[in-house]
């Protein structure tokens, strides 16, 4: 005798005691661990109890929408929208309304939320969200959520040092010019270069300035989300002048070069002279302005 299928969620998976809304782009690894810390059971119980049928059984457990929207008694709809993880399993008839939205997966990353949003929001553990190339400070809270802020404690309060704070305002504002595409590769070239700089201990002015007054004494080594933080402001001003038509256009590397020079000068580094043929704004001129140029030609789902 045949055994009828089991239709998820089960009838008998009721909702949790002590439920929880996901935070926005949360991933689904954090917000189950949230609810089952919220109803005091082992987060690998919970999954269990919210796999579909068969899922349990294998190594990594999936846990549907379905599931979620009727152990937490919320809506498909709500559900899908805050778990990136789970858009592409939504089959609700408003699906066109994740257009846009944060996707999981590279080149996005996952980072622990702005700590003071989540104090906000009553939530004192550790909120797992994705995020893009683009959301490096919290402007609410002057709080530093990017690169090598691993966890709550590594974000920085920047409050003292506004031009970082500033630098997200200009890095949103080109999004909106000229779309998260060539921003996004224009940014990962401006990054390698002020590296380059940091390794090579040049144009070093600014970042001094900014390490003291985050750390308010020279300390020998520095932490990679304080690395990231105190060039954010240079990278974004590079990222501006990448951005630009004019070279990402251009089709002859060194045709530009003294114009790209005063650009630099007048908008990243006051009294910025090339060192050499390996200066780092000439390599990029010479070798990596074709990849940019052709950037726009890839998929803008990737980058989303």
């Amino acid at each position: 005798m045949s055994v009828p299928a089991v239709r998820w969620p089960a009838p008998w998976l009721h909702p949790l005691p002590r439920r929880r809304p996901p935070v926005s782009d949360e991933t689904v690894a954090s917000y189950v661990a949230r609810l089952a810390a919220a109803n005091h059971l082992e987060v690998e119980d919970l999954r269990q109890h919210l796999a579909p049928e068969g899922s349990a059984t294998s190594k990594s457990i999936r846990v549907s929408i379905e599931s979620l929207a009727a152990a937490t008694d919320s809506s498909e709809t709500a559900i899908a929208h805050a778990l990136p993880e789970l858009h592409k399993g939504y089959q609700g008839h408003d699906k066109k309304t994740l257009k846009g939205r944060t996707l999981a997966g590279s080149p996005n990353v996952t980072r622990p939320a702005c700590r003071r949003c989540m104090a906000s929001k009553m939530i004192s553990s550790p909120v797992a969200v994705w995020m893009r190339h683009d959301q490096n400070v919290c402007l609410r809270h002057g709080l530093w959520i990017g690169p090598g802020a691993d966890a709550p404690n590594d974000q920085a309060d920047l409050n003292d040092v506004p031009e970082i704070i500033e630098a997200q305002r200009r890095h949103n504002s080109l999004i909106r010019r000229y779309g998260r595409r060539a921003v996004h590769d224009a940014f990962h070239h401006a990054r390698r270069i002020a590296d380059m700089w940091r390794l090579r201990g040049e144009h070093g002015q600014a970042r001094d300035r900014r390490h003291a007054a985050l750390h308010g004494q020279p300390i020998l080594q520095v932490s990679i989300a304080l690395t990231q933080t105190i060039h954010y402001p240079e990278v974004v001003a590079l990222t501006e002048i990448f951005t630009m038509p004019r070279w990402r256009e251009a089709t002859l590397p060194y045709e530009f070069t003294e114009e790209l020079v005063d650009q630099v000068r007048a908008h990243v580094v006051p009294g910025y002279n090339p060192s050499g043929a390996s200066d780092p704004i000439l390599s990029w001129l010479h070798y990596q302005q074709p990849d940019l140029a052709a950037f726009g030609k890839q998929p803008f789902e990737t980058f989303r």
